[in-house]
C-alpha cells in the first residue's frame, strides 16, 4: 500500500491489524505494528486496540499486555480486547490477569450494567477460572442476557456438577430461541448428554455392587 502511494492513517492500519488477528497472521501483524511504532501511530487508541486484539488472537498474550500497558488512552474496546485475550489464552495464571483488570475497571468507576459486552466477557472469564460465584455476580448485572453469556454459565455450572442450576439457565436459554444457533445448542446438549451417561454408569455400578 505504501509503495502504491496509498496514504496510511490510524484507521487503515487498525483495519489491517484486525485482519491479521482474524487470519492468525502474527508475522504480518508484527510487521504492521512495527511500522506503527516507527511512524508514531502507536499513540492512537484505534491502533492500540487493534494491536491488543491482534496479539491476543494470535496467542501473543505477553505482547498484548505490553501494548495494553503502554497505551496512554484506553476505551471499553481496549478493556474488552484484553479480557478476551486472557480468556482465549486458556492459561489460569494469565486469566488471573483478567481478574486484576476487573478490579481496575471497578476502581475507575466502571459499572457492569454500562457495557453488556465487557460484562459478558468477565462472566466467561470467571467461568474459565472456575469461579462461578464471580461469574454469576457479573452475569446477574447484565441487563439483557444473551445466548453467549447464558451458554457460558450453563457449561460452568454443569462442569461443577450443579445440574439443577444449569437446567434452570438452559430453560432461560430456550426462551431466547430466536438467538440460539445450532453450534451453541449442540455444545450445551452435549454437556447434559455426558452427564446423563455418567449418572447411568454410576447407577449401573451401584446396582451391580448391590447384586454381588
Amino acid at each position: 500500500m505504501v509503495r502504491d502511494g496509498v496514504y496510511l492513517n490510524e484507521f487503515t492500519l487498525s483495519t489491517n491489524l484486525k485482519a491479521c488477528g482474524l487470519l492468525n497472521a502474527l508475522v504480518k501483524g508484527l510487521q504492521i505494528h512495527g511500522f506503527c511504532l516507527k511512524m508514531g501511530f502507536e499513540t492512537m487508541v484505534e491502533v492500540g486496540n487493534s494491536s491488543v486484539d491482534m496479539y491476543s488472537k494470535c496467542g501473543g498474550i505477553s505482547e498484548a499486555e505490553s501494548v495494553f500497558g503502554s497505551m496512554v488512552d484506553t476505551s471499553l474496546i481496549t478493556w474488552n480486547a484484553m479480557i478476551a485475550g486472557y480468556v482465549h489464552s486458556g492459561s489460569i495464571g494469565m486469566i488471573h490477569g483478567g481478574k486484576e483488570i476487573h478490579v481496575v475497571l471497578i476502581r475507575s468507576g466502571f459499572t457492569c450494567s454500562s457495557s453488556e459486552t465487557i460484562t459478558g466477557s468477565l462472566a466467561d472469564l470467571y467461568v474459565k477460572c472456575g469461579d462461578l460465584f464471580g461469574a454469576r455476580k457479573a452475569f446477574d448485572q447484565i441487563n439483557e442476557k444473551t445466548m453467549i453469556s447464558l451458554s457460558s454459565l450453563i457449561l460452568g455450572y454443569a462442569q461443577e456438577g450443579n445440574f439443577l442450576e444449569a437446567m434452570s439457565l438452559f430453560r432461560r436459554l430456550r426462551e431466547l430461541s430466536s438467538q440460539v444457533d445450532s453450534f451453541v445448542l449442540s455444545g450445551v446438549i452435549g454437556v447434559f448428554a455426558d452427564v446423563a451417561l455418567l449418572l447411568t454408569a454410576s447407577f449401573a455400578l451401584r446396582t451391580h455392587k448391590t447384586v454381588v
